[in-house]
Order: structure tokens, then sequence, then C-alpha cells
């Protein structure tokens, strides 16, 4: 597989940005994937939510081997994350875009960036034709 289209990398990083949390990049990654999981969930159900992230992390794990030791298990929940490793944050924004960049395949770059924005809705700017640039 290629790797991700720009407004995917572009939709990741927002997101990203949008869930910097206290406690960690680890509690950011976890908090990030349930928000999505219940977004998604509704339109690809939780089994295919959990296979698209599978393959997402997969795809991720290659350029980042932060992430070669995680593993998905049901309901988005991610398992094997490092504690306080500083190159997971990077690891994040390639496990998003990825997710992204699959998530506009399946079902169009417009829905898909309506659905992110559904998760997110302090990511306003969100917008198909601002991210592409």
């Amino acid at each position: 597989m290629s790797d991700p289209r720009p407004s995917a990398i572009a939709v990741a990083r927002a997101v990203v940005a949008c869930e910097q949390k206290p406690g960690g990049a680890n509690q950011g990654l976890q908090t990030l994937m349930t928000k999505l999981e219940a977004v998604l969930g509704k339109l690809i159900g939780s089994n295919g939510f959990d296979v698209l992230l599978a393959r997402a992390l997969k795809l991720a794990a290659r350029e980042h081997g932060v992430l070669a030791q995680v593993t998905v298990s049901a309901g988005g929940e991610l398992a094997g994350l490092p504690d306080g490793a500083t190159e997971l944050e990077h690891g994040m924004v390639a496990l998003l875009s990825h997710l992204s960049e699959l998530l506009m395949k399946f079902i169009g770059e417009d829905l898909a960036i309506r659905v992110i924005r559904e998760a997110w809705p302090a990511a306003t700017h969100l917008e198909s034709k601002e991210i592409q640039q």
C-alpha cells in the first residue's frame, strides 16, 4: 500500500493535536481510538473498525518500530503500548494517517472527514478543501 495522502496526514495531525492529554501519548492514543470506534462503529460496526485498525496498525508499525508489539483487541483497545515512549506520538500520527487513508478509500474522503469531525468537534477546521493543501 502506498503512503497516506497529504489530507489523511493532515487529519491525523489535527486530531492528535486535539487529543493531547496530561497522561501522555499512551493515554491519548487509547482515548483517540475509543472516540473513533464509537463514531465509526455506527458506520462499519465494531468488528469492522477492529479490522480496519489492525490493518492501519500493521502499516504504521512498518514505519514506527514503537508500534511493532502493539495489538488490537475488541472495541479498538490497543494492547502492548509502550509507556512514556517519545516516539509514540509520531506513531500515533502514522497510525491515524493510515486509518484515515483506509477509511477514505472505503467511504470517500468527504464522508471520512465528516465522520472524523463528528468524533472531534473541536477540530472544526477539518474541511476537505483546506486539508488537501
